[in-house]
């Protein structure tokens, strides 16, 4: 009788320990369903190559930290993938139909709703699409033109997309030291990929100014700030002038280093590994905590009369967190009350972690018989320009390939790298550079010290330090100032209609604004030439080249349509303007007419055998420049 007892509830047991296992294997299947459901979905609008990685880190940070960890992991990768409002690997011509569909959306709607709702209507289809809307400087008719172009939509989206796709990259592990430092590799091939479009755009374009003369747009950028050797040059000159002007006051300098906390660092330092104690913060909120701190530094500073002035470089860890370097002069008396400040302010965010004494504020003086305060500086302006006189970056990346990286990472983060704090503005210095010798005659001795500061000649280099103290010195209010630049408002015609801009003609006392000394301007206007293969032979008889019998005669293209002429002629393919005349180029003096206008074909000023409208055959850019038309 017990064996029987016994034997019923072993089969009891047993049936009850198949049903457990047959319950959890469902619960295990059903769970590995919900997962599998999950990691597809957060996974469902990332590129190929990005899901493959996202997926293959998620595995890993399952078996490492658990299903909890790993799910919010994933569940933040897809949060920031559904943000995206472009996919990570568009290329720049999806963003371009892109732009053109929400600019044509935005004209359907301004359409359906009451002209006088126009405005707000689109501001919120702006914000739907996390586009910043045309700020409020801009009156209605403005600010709608801008939201119905899509020139204006693709700058924006060029600029959301750059930025959220390079933060996604920063989540998955594409920015960092083993893989790719400073940036990911797609964010420096945009770079590269736009760099070079727009070197082509300014090739192609040549400006020609009030009084004929024809120039390259590209030797133009090159004589400017665009050309990177210039702008390094500029910048070492005004440290320099900097350093000078504290060794005649007797100020020390200071070169300080600002870092983040380490919750703001995506990836580990040696091993690249994930930052377990990452809350995700991206780029820009690093920059923008550093700009914090570093304002309520320069808030204690004004409130204790202490004068700071200087140089900051803004430039990225191997993981694209940013960091400053910072060239500071002090009065010597208050030197150790200048770094206790900036110690406290760097360090009131999470100041017991490992390591913040050591990494998240340095500071070292600048001892002359060790160095320069210049010298200090090259290393890191070089490193962030063109990578001139070095070899490597303390990653091991070649100087060239890391200038190029930390370009990228500026531009797709819009993080500005070089700004001077506690001095005169450098468009005063720029703006005394084009004025001509005869344009200060009989100006105040300031103004004249400044500008005879601010050349270059055979006899004497440019020199900074005398330009500040032409000035009145550093650490002063921008309205204490001697001189300041002089502005004029200008009515510009442009793409959004008529607007009133204030534009820098020329410096000025400051206390005196009503006397400019004017900088040298010219009106200069684009154009394109027509390319050698689309030449045309010209319409008159009139050739004194010898003719071989079977010379071809170049058609226009199939697309051309008479009425189409002065359409062709004014715009390019890419809509840009190619000739646009104000003014006559040859000491012309017959009347140029309005594109658009009856008259337009007629025969103009006394050149009989101009032709009632351009011919078929003939070169549009070339007949519009001989013959006068205006095609603007």
């Amino acid at each position: 009788m017990d064996n029987a007892v016994n034997q019923n509830q072993l089969t009891v047991a047993e049936i009850k320990r198949r049903q457990h296992g047959a319950m959890i294997r469902q619960i295990e299947r059903e769970q590995s369903a919900l997962s599998e459901e999950f990691k597809n979905r957060m996974v469902a609008t990332l590129p190929k190559r990005m899901a493959i990685r996202a997926v293959s880190e998620w595995e890993s940070l399952l078996r490492n930290i658990g299903e909890t960890g790993a799910n919010l992991w994933l569940l933040e990768i897809g949060d920031l993938a559904a943000k995206c409002l472009i996919p990570a690997d568009a290329s720049d011509r999806d963003i371009c139909d892109l732009a053109q569909q929400k600019a044509k959306e935005a004209s359907s709607l301004l359409q359906t709703i009451k002209r006088k709702n126009g405005r707000a209507a689109l501001e919120r289809y702006c914000r739907r699409n996390d586009i910043e809307q045309p700020p409020a400087k801009f009156d209605d008719g403005q600010a709608i033109a801008r939201m119905t172009d899509e020139h204006w939509w693709r700058r924006q989206l060029r600029r959301i997309h750059s930025e959220q796709s390079e933060n996604l990259a920063i989540a998955l592990g594409y920015v960092h030291a083993k893989a790719g430092p400073y940036c990911s590799n797609e964010a420096l091939s945009r770079r590269q990929q736009q760099n070079r479009r727009n070197r082509n755009t300014l090739e192609a374009t040549e400006l020609v100014s009030e009084d004929g003369e024809i120039m390259s747009l590209a030797d133009i950028a090159d004589s400017g700030l665009a050309n990177k050797a210039l702008r390094r040059a500029e910048l070492m000159t005004r440290a320099k002038g900097y350093e000078e002007i504290a060794l005649d006051l007797g100020h020390v300098g200071l070169f300080v280093t600002l870092t983040c906390p380490a919750r703001m660092h995506a990836r580990l330092h040696r091993s690249s590994q994930t930052n377990p104690t990452h809350d995700g913060s991206k780029p820009r909120d690093g920059h923008a905590y550093l700009q914090t701190n570093w304002g309520r530094m320069r808030a204690k500073f004004e409130r204790l009369g202490i004068r700071p002035y200087g140089l900051r470089i803004a430039e990225p860890h191997h993981d694209g967190t940013p960091h400053w370097h910072m060239l500071v002069f002090v009065d010597q008396e208050r030197k150790a009350e200048v770094i206790a400040i900036m110690r406290d302010y760097a360090l009131q965010d999470s100041p017991n972690e490992p390591g913040a004494n050591k990494y998240r504020f340095k500071v070292e003086e600048i001892r002359r018989e060790r160095g320069s305060a210049v010298g200090y500086l090259v290393k890191y302006v070089c490193k962030n320009i063109d990578g001139e006189g070095l070899e490597s970056d303390l990653e091991g990346v070649a100087a060239n390939e890391s200038a190029a990286r930390a370009e990228a990472w500026a531009r797709s983060h819009s993080i500005r790298q070089f700004q001077s704090f506690g001095v005169p503005p450098v468009s005063i210095w720029r703006e005394l550079r084009r004025i001509p010798r005869e344009g200060i005659a009989g100006a105040p001795a300031a103004i004249k010290e400044a500008h005879e500061a601010a050349q270059k000649t055979e006899e004497h280099q440019a020199d900074f330090a005398s330009f500040l103290r032409a000035c009145g010195g550093v650490g002063l209010k921008r309205s204490d100032y001697l001189l300041t630049v002089a502005t004029e408002d200008k009515q510009i015609q442009g793409r959004y209609g008529l607007s009133v801009t204030a534009r820098p003609v020329g410096v000025a006392l400051t206390h005196c604004r009503e006397r400019i000394f004017r900088s040298n301007r010219r009106v200069w206007t684009p154009f394109r030439r027509a390319k050698a293969a689309d030449a045309l032979p010209p319409w008159t008889c009139v050739n004194n080249c010898t003719r071989s019998t079977d010379q071809a005669v170049t058609k226009n293209p199939p697309w051309w349509k008479p009425e189409n002429e002065w359409e062709s002629t004014a715009k390019d393919a890419d809509g840009f303007l190619i000739g646009v005349f104000t003014g006559p180029l040859w000491k012309r003096t017959d009347s140029v007419r309005q594109h658009g206008t009856k008259e337009a074909g007629k025969r103009m000023g006394s050149n009989a055998s101009a032709p009632a409208r351009l011919p078929p055959d003939h070169n549009r850019m070339i007949g519009a420049f001989e013959h006068g038309y205006q095609t603007a």
